[in-house]
């Protein structure tokens, strides 16, 4: 018995450590994207959002292994926004790799940037399940996540959603027409003013 009670014992010190240790871990994460978001209000500029999303979306997928599963379409011309690169490429990386995830194996992400008038969107539409409306309104709650055996701290959206609210923006999710979820980020366009006379 005492043997028994020995390796009980074992056991829970060995997940308390565990437990420890991922606590800090994601201290140390929300640290450094508070970070993030804060240096952004200082190093907002103009840039080309179709650009830099599109990149961070490639780099996102490529490192899964899934670069063959993002389908891009982007607008012809520059999308001009004013905005940040760093926090800009968090989150769109986040909502790639969410989708991939999300989706079987052989399933298709569909990334598109396009440009309106005031608002400029990227969507990230994926090809998994969709969202339940039972946690459609949970999803951007800081540590809730569906991705408990995969390691999901469940901070994802939620600082995703901050970083793009930091940049003036809006995220959100629904169930797309082809099934799957869909994000989109909104980022207000970047309009050349006219000199004064």
């Amino acid at each position: 018995t005492e043997t028994k009670s020995s390796a009980a014992s074992d056991v829970f010190k060995r997940q308390v450590s565990k437990l420890v240790d991922q606590s800090f871990r994601v201290s140390r994460i929300v640290s450094n994207l508070r970070a993030v978001v804060r240096d952004s209000a200082d190093s907002r500029m103009v840039l080309d959002m179709a650009t830099v999303a599109v990149r961070a979306a490639q780099d996102a997928a490529r490192s899964l292994g899934a670069e063959d599963r993002l389908e891009v379409s982007e607008a012809g011309e520059p999308v001009m926004v004013w905005g940040s690169v760093g926090p800009l490429e968090l989150a769109v990386g986040n909502l790639v790799r969410n989708a991939i995830e999300a989706s079987p194996p052989d399933g298709v992400v569909r990334f598109s940037v396009e440009g309106g008038t005031d608002w400029a969107e990227i969507r990230v539409e994926d090809s998994g399940p969709g969202v339940s409306e039972e946690i459609v309104d949970k999803v951007f709650e800081p540590f809730f996540t569906t991705k408990t055996e995969r390691g999901g701290t469940g901070l994802g959206l939620a600082i995703t959603r901050d970083m793009i609210a930091q940049l003036g923006g809006e995220l959100g999710l629904d169930n797309s027409e082809h099934g799957g979820a869909c994000a989109t980020i909104r980022l207000q366009r970047w309009q050349e003013t006219e000199p004064s006379s």
